[in-house]
């Protein structure tokens, strides 16, 4: 179900499959979801999971904002509580690709599950990976305009510093960049939790845009 590709320093985990399971289970909504590492330290996480209990702040986190992930108009790729919806609202075809060009990584997951809003919409993400940078676009095929809410989570261990048009981190001597800045703040994602019960704060950019066929959107990290 998860697979891990090299190439040069960067490490991504994400799934290797768009099969998901209709009947109530602990799978999380991620198919649009990435972990990132640069040279076996973490960059990119998602939020684990400390608590099964309803009444928790993580009780939630299987849902795409706690992950690098995204929702348009205020929905997911699937429902939220998708056992809740019969099977033919839930579908969405999908599929992943991978290849290697030019000495860039191309990640490609193309998803027809926000179509349920716009069929229109047929939602395509690549992820270019190349020696010093990685760029995530995000694109839809409908000419009518959509809001989209894009999630990076970066592990606790990676101290951010603000600049005014982009964040700077360091990691083994080397300084990174990420860009565009444009930032909602949510105290309720900012947690990160790699043990039961356990939760620890980390950093989020949570990016609010408008998409459509003539928009895409384009995220950047680069190192300087």
């Amino acid at each position: 179900m998860w697979e891990k590709t090299n190439f040069n320093k960067w490490s991504l985990i994400m799934r290797s499959s768009d099969k998901f399971s209709y009947l109530p289970n602990h799978e999380h909504h991620d198919l649009l979801h990435f972990v990132l590492f640069y040279n076996e330290l973490p960059v990119l996480v998602d939020s684990g999971r400390a608590s099964y209990n309803p009444i928790d702040m993580h009780a939630k986190s299987y849902l795409p904002e706690y992950h690098n992930s995204i929702r348009i108009d205020g929905l997911g790729y699937i429902p939220d509580n998708k056992h809740l919806y019969p099977n033919n609202y839930n579908y969405q075809d999908s599929n992943i690709v991978t290849k290697i060009e030019n000495k860039t990584l191309e990640i490609l997951i193309r998803t027809q599950g926000f179509n349920r809003i716009d069929n229109k919409i047929n939602f395509t993400r690549r992820i270019l990976v190349n020696q010093n940078k990685i760029e995530i676009i995000d694109s839809s095929q409908s000419l009518r305009p959509h809001v989209i809410d894009n999630y990076f989570h970066f592990h606790p261990q990676v101290k951010i510093n603000k600049d005014k048009n982009n964040y700077s981190f360091k990691i083994n001597n080397k300084y990174f960049i990420f860009s565009p800045v444009n930032r909602n703040k949510d105290k309720d994602i900012s947690y990160f939790s790699n043990e039961y019960g356990r939760i620890e704060e980390k950093f989020v950019i949570h990016n609010t845009d408008t998409i459509s066929k003539d928009n895409e959107i384009r995220h950047n990290l680069e190192i300087s």
